[in-house]
């Protein structure tokens, strides 16, 4: 592997490498002290809405005693190759591929959201290439919601609906129930959006791809062996905390932390915290909490609670659900709600299509209509998940959640939700 010897953050926006593997374009940048060339080099992998410049802050602190790689396989970050037909374990196999070509023999890895699934992907089928693996924001499997979630944002991509797409992007990365929290406010949200809605076509299409490889992964048959890292913020509502942890305690030598006041986008958001938490596990130092992360145990994360948002039940509790197409209207009862989801009771018999799209549910209240997507049926019980494609209406949504005038008290994570936590915990 050959270094630049010298980096400033505006190396970033240079032309990367670009090297010829088969028939496949992988680009990168590389950088390293020569004093540190003996080192294991940590290697970042994009995931969406990622660059190399998503990435500066991580590249000054690590060089400091490692040789850092950035990689764009076929599709990620801002490599142009489309590839509709790899998958992610093909892309593992890229990866290696690449380390091949470059005479890298171990690595350090970092993977984020999306890339932590390749991240892990390779560290089990490579075990003998990786020396530490850093995850943020991952899952052993996919959940209901998750996967509806990311099946929409297909939908609204392919049929143009660009609008409703940044915005249901938004309201993925960003937790916008817990804003007072994370800090990820109005200027985060509508930056995000602009970045989001004015994707290119050849960028939307490599998201589309990307998405439908999350998707069509199946899950994990077997889990990294070498040290792992596994991270996200206490307020992650995509891959949730509980989902990571599940994650981390399949892995034999895993260290599992919370980063406070932070949610998917932990790394970004919360950048020096999360940052020195990664360094310091790299640099092979003690972990213990602090005001940045904390760090729990198997105890703590086979116990910890569930859910990141309290479950209201209204007092005024009439809603409908439309279908948007025909009109129709099927009257309800809001047992409880939150910001990702509710529970209802139909005040007919009814059984309704669960890939149905195009579904609202209609508050009495407040007069506000939430795009809702039905995860289970149980006779006149139902389990919607919101996908939120306004942000107007997101942010009125959340000041209702927030007036303890409109709610009575909170409800007990339901049965199935808790029978399919116990099932990603093992």
């Amino acid at each position: 592997m050959e270094y630049t010897r010298s980096f400033s953050p505006r190396m970033l926006d240079a032309e990367p490498v670009s090297i010829e593997f088969g028939q496949w374009l992988l680009q990168y940048q590389a950088f390293s002290n020569p004093a540190n060339d003996h080192r294991t080099p940590v290697v970042f992998l994009s995931g969406a809405f990622q660059n190399f410049r998503s990435f500066r802050h991580e590249v000054e602190v690590f060089l400091q005693d490692f040789p850092v790689i950035l990689l764009d396989l076929p599709s990620q970050g801002s490599n142009p190759q489309l590839v509709p037909d790899l998958s992610l374990e093909d892309m593992a196999c890229l990866l290696k591929g690449f380390l091949d070509v470059c005479s890298v023999e171990r690595i350090n890895l970092i993977g984020i959201s999306y890339g932590s699934l390749l991240a892990s992907l390779f560290a089990t089928e490579f075990p003998e290439r990786i020396e530490k693996l850093l995850l943020s924001g991952t899952t052993p499997m996919g959940r209901p919601a998750l996967m509806r979630t990311l099946e929409e944002s297909l939908h609204l991509c392919r049929e143009g609906r660009i609008k409703e797409f940044a915005a249901g992007c938004v309201t993925t990365m960003i937790n916008h129930y817990h804003v007072e929290q994370t800090g990820l406010g109005r200027t985060h949200q509508k930056l995000l959006f602009r970045q989001v809605s004015r994707l290119d076509e050849a960028e939307r299409e490599r998201f589309l791809q990307n998405t439908q490889r999350l998707i069509d992964f199946k899950g994990f048959d077997k889990y990294p062996q070498c040290p792992t890292l596994v991270a996200t913020g206490e307020y992650d509502h995509f891959t949730l905390p509980c989902e990571n942890a599940a994650f981390a305690l399949r892995c034999p030598r895993s260290t599992f932390a919370l980063i406070h006041n932070a949610d998917h986008m932990s790394i970004f958001a919360r950048r020096e915290g999360t940052c020195r938490l990664f360094y310091h596990f790299l640099t092979g130092r003690p972990l213990s909490s602090c005001k940045d992360f904390q760090v729990m145990n198997r105890v703590a994360m086979i116990t910890m609670e569930r859910r990141i948002s309290p479950r209201l039940v209204p007092i005024r509790n009439g809603a409908c659900i439309l279908k948007t197409e025909s009109g129709e209207k099927i009257a309800a009862r809001i047992d409880d709600i939150n910001f990702f989801g509710t529970r209802l009771s139909l005040k007919e018999n009814r059984t309704l299509n669960l890939d149905e799209r195009n579904l609202e549910l209609q508050i009495d209240s407040i007069g506000v209509s939430l795009s809702v997507h039905i995860l289970e049926q149980d006779d006149e019980q139902l389990r919607g998940h919101f996908i939120h494609i306004d942000l107007q209406t997101a942010e009125r949504f959340r000041q209702y959640l927030n007036d303890d005038s409109y709610f009575m008290d909170q409800q007990p994570l339901a049965l199935f939700e808790e029978e399919f936590v116990a099932d990603i915990a093992g």
